[in-house]
């Protein structure tokens, strides 16, 4: 997935990687259980020849699915800049904006074999 807007906090080339919880339901487009992650990697979106391509990294964000974490509809997010660091963020701009993925429990990836 690429985001193309600079302004949006997502901005960039997606490679979205998940464990063995997180690709099960997406593949099966069911609900996630506690524990999924999804873990997405971050780069800046070069275009070249017409094709768009992965350039430096920008962030990595994750996903994690708990039940527990009400405020956010279930769902447990942060965010790391290229060299590892945490990068400080509000889970509530998180979550508002997977509003938008409620119907397929506030994710946007989709399985891709």
């Amino acid at each position: 997935m690429v985001v193309t807007d600079p302004d949006h906090g997502m901005y960039g080339f997606q490679d979205v990687y998940g464990n063995k919880a997180a690709v099960e339901a997406l593949r099966r487009n069911k609900p996630f259980k506690d524990g999924a992650v999804l873990v997405a990697s971050i780069h800046e979106p070069v275009t070249s020849e017409g094709m768009v391509r992965p350039g430096q990294k920008r962030r990595t964000a994750v996903q994690v699915k708990d039940s527990r974490a009400t405020a956010t509809a279930g769902w447990r997010y942060a965010v790391y800049d290229p060299a590892g660091k945490p990068v400080r963020i509000d889970p509530a701009t998180c979550v508002g904006c997977h509003q938008a993925a409620r119907d397929t429990d506030f994710v946007f990836a989709r399985f891709v074999e």
